[in-house]
């Protein structure tokens, strides 16, 4: 049983490393739950996957800073307002910036896993979090280029409602707070073979009531929703649990 665990956390945190270290982004936020283990229980193998996961979003981190440093300087922060041509953001550490857009100059990116795509100045919304290159006079920044980065969320859930209209499912994690996850055209799905832990492609068919999933989803700009686009998306299926919790025969 501890070698099948060990296996299914392995699993889980290569899913995840393959999603952020393919995405060549400036700056990451991952929100990490205090157990990624599909265990009905607490155990102490949860304690390796949370440390890994840990040290994998510092690599991250310490990647970005380094990137950074190679690049021109660029401004940080979440769009508070837009108006016009005018963007206003606040960094980080609080202070606020006006960020001007040419249309004949200013460029617009969005950060995804597999690079960067094509944007517009309306993809810069309130409540988005943006890199902006460009000529800066005190807190006045004439945006050469804008970078629209988006904000992943790394969970796992227990299924508790599958909409086949809408391609939408629901899940309740053991912290017991519910997400409905967007299952997209560009989702990555697998699931795990519940005999010999092998991972192969799924599709939305597959999502079951009171199966597991552990997914990676992007964080909507509107932080009261409770509604993410999935990204990378592991079915784990309750048969999974029930042989797990079966008894061993004696020999």
């Amino acid at each position: 049983m501890i070698q099948k665990n060990i296996y299914l956390l392995t699993t889980v945190v290569i899913l995840i490393t393959i999603t952020f270290m393919r995405s060549p982004v400036f700056s990451v936020s991952v929100s990490i739950t205090p157990s990624l283990s599909p265990s009905p229980t607490p155990t102490k193998e949860q304690t390796p996957i949370d440390s890994t996961i840990k040290s994998l979003k510092e690599k991250i981190e310490n990647k970005v800073e380094e990137i950074n440093k190679r690049t021109k300087k660029m401004i940080k922060g979440r769009v508070v307002s837009t108006k016009g041509n005018a963007v206003q953001i606040t960094s980080p550490e609080g202070k606020k910036y006006t960020v001007t857009i040419d249309d004949t100059i200013t460029t617009f990116y969005k950060v995804s896993v597999t690079g960067l795509d094509n944007a517009e100045q309306s993809d810069a919304e309130e409540g988005a979090y943006v890199l902006v290159q460009g000529p800066e006079i005190e807190d006045q920044v004439t945006a050469n280029s804008l970078y629209i980065q988006p904000q992943y969320l790394v969970l796992s859930g227990q299924i508790t409602t599958t909409d086949k209209d809408t391609f939408t499912i629901s899940l309740v994690t053991q912290s017991r707070d519910t997400y409905t996850l967007d299952i997209e055209k560009g989702t990555k799905q697998l699931i795990m073979n519940s005999k010999d832990l092998s991972l192969s492609k799924s599709g939305f068919s597959k999502f079951r009531i009171g199966d597991r999933v552990h997914f990676v989803a992007e964080k909507s700009t509107d932080e009261s929703s409770k509604n993410y686009s999935a990204i990378r998306t592991v079915i784990i299926p309750q048969e999974y649990f029930s042989e797990e919790l079966s008894p061993t025969k004696s020999e």
